[in-house]
């Protein structure tokens, strides 16, 4: 049995961890002979990149680059809930969304929760991010024929916060992503060192600079050790 799969990658160019966890998937999904996948997105800086990624690393998959900032398809497909993907993609099977849940005419969508802290938290979310997330769990809530949900307890919050019924929610832990499979060379390692002039003990912290990281609680922690422990700031790409 074949199935054709569309998929939103407007998060590919955010280089965050929805965006690595939506190219791991289609990279992998892509592999698969039974999956056919058709692609869609939307950005108004960041066409070129999304253009990039499907050359480089989906050559020969039919998709569709949207000329609009996400949060025009925020008003599109979550607001107004029009304009279905099946309309540039052609018939599919599934539809796999991100933030922005569009109108489906015949497949089935499907939605990835990476977690719901902006709901467990609410003073730590951005109220714009916060708000354009509630109109897309809504959707979700009522049209998703299935959610994936990362953890046990992303599933928790799913069925508690989102009042989503437990066996539409179905947990698929992350797999480590192929970076995690390369090998660093003692001189590499050493190159690196020089690089950061790292000559004692650190500490990493990789992710966005939001309240809901508790970052506050990092450099609480990091404060009696500040002598022992290198410090060095600034944004890794």
């Amino acid at each position: 049995m074949s199935l054709t799969v569309g998929f939103d990658i407007s998060s590919i160019p955010y280089n965050r961890g929805v965006s690595r966890y939506t190219a791991n998937l289609l990279r992998a999904l892509a592999k698969k002979k039974q999956v056919h996948i058709r692609t869609i997105g939307a950005s108004f800086r960041q066409q070129s990149e999304l253009r990039s990624f499907m050359k480089s690393d989906l050559p020969g998959v039919p998709y569709k680059i949207l000329p609009h900032p996400v949060k025009i398809m925020d008003i599109v497909w979550n607001r107004l809930h029009v304009m279905s993907p099946e309309w540039f993609l052609g018939d599919l099977d599934i539809f796999h969304s991100w933030e922005m849940q569009p109108p489906l005419k015949k497949a089935k969508l499907v939605s990835t929760i990476h977690d719901l802290a902006m709901l467990r938290f609410p003073k730590t979310a951005d109220p714009y991010v916060l708000a354009m997330n509630e109109r897309s769990w809504k959707h979700i809530r009522k049209e998703a024929k299935a959610v994936i949900a990362v953890s046990e307890a992303t599933k928790k919050d799913i069925v508690e916060f989102l009042q989503i019924e437990p066996e539409r929610v179905f947990v698929v832990h992350e797999a480590l992503p192929a970076e995690a499979k390369q090998r660093v060379t003692s001189t590499r390692r050493k190159e690196v060192l020089e690089f950061y002039s790292l000559n004692k003990p650190y500490i990493f912290f990789i992710g966005t600079l939001e309240p809901r990281k508790n970052l506050k609680r990092l450099i609480e922690a990091w404060k009696p050790m500040k002598k022992e422990l290198d410090t060095k700031s600034g944004v890794l790409r």
